[in-house]
């Protein structure tokens, strides 16, 4: 296992919050991939969540760096994008036009971000670790390719968490056999064990 968060300074003041609803297929990627990182990592701040809301907002008021990982569209292909969400940058309409349609019962986690610098809570640093979804249909588990790019996603966590300070070094192999025990779809799990 790689370095606990007490030994990086960074890693005290980074949250990582997976995202997704795991009965959606790859929806489920965010929150499993957190939930690996949780069993492979103890020393990482990991948060694991199937849906967000804004009762999210007392969760991330105590971090200076939030990185959201979840499901995004697009070619699997393509794989996963690193975001830096920015709320700063909106103009003052623009922020109050975007709070003005939120709905409380569910957030992305750009809501959250716009909505925690509005009132002034705010982290420095807010990340989207968006990883390609084949599917979002009703099944149980993940797509192989979307498994894959968990695991490219989880070697863009730990070099933007180096650049953060927080100098942990991803155990990539125990990342990848939790998501296959925790999250691969079982009409995968015999073509990957062929």
């Amino acid at each position: 296992m790689g370095e606990t968060a007490a030994e990086g300074e960074g890693c005290s003041r980074t949250l990582v919050m997976g995202i997704g609803n795991p009965l959606f297929g790859d929806d489920g990627v965010g929150s499993c991939l957190a939930s690996a990182l949780f069993e492979c990592h103890q020393g990482l701040n990991v948060e694991v969540r199937e849906t967000l809301g804004l009762w999210e907002m007392g969760t991330l008021n105590d971090w200076e760096t939030v990185i959201f990982i979840d499901a995004i569209g697009g070619d699997a292909k393509a794989g996963p994008r690193l975001l830096k969400i920015e709320p700063e940058r909106l103009q003052e309409g623009e922020a109050r036009e975007f709070l003005g349609s939120l709905d409380p019962h569910r957030a992305s986690p750009i809501a959250l971000a716009v909505l925690s610098a509005a009132i002034g809570t705010s982290a420095k640093s807010w990340y989207l670790l968006g990883v390609p979804a084949k599917s979002l249909e009703p099944s149980r588990g993940l797509s192989l390719e979307t498994l894959e790019n968990a695991l490219r996603a989880s070697q863009l966590l730990e070099r933007l968490l180096k650049r953060l300070g927080c100098p942990i070094s991803l155990d990539l192999r125990c990342v990848e056999e939790k998501l296959r025990k925790l999250c691969l779809d079982e009409k995968f799990r015999e073509e990957d064990a062929a």
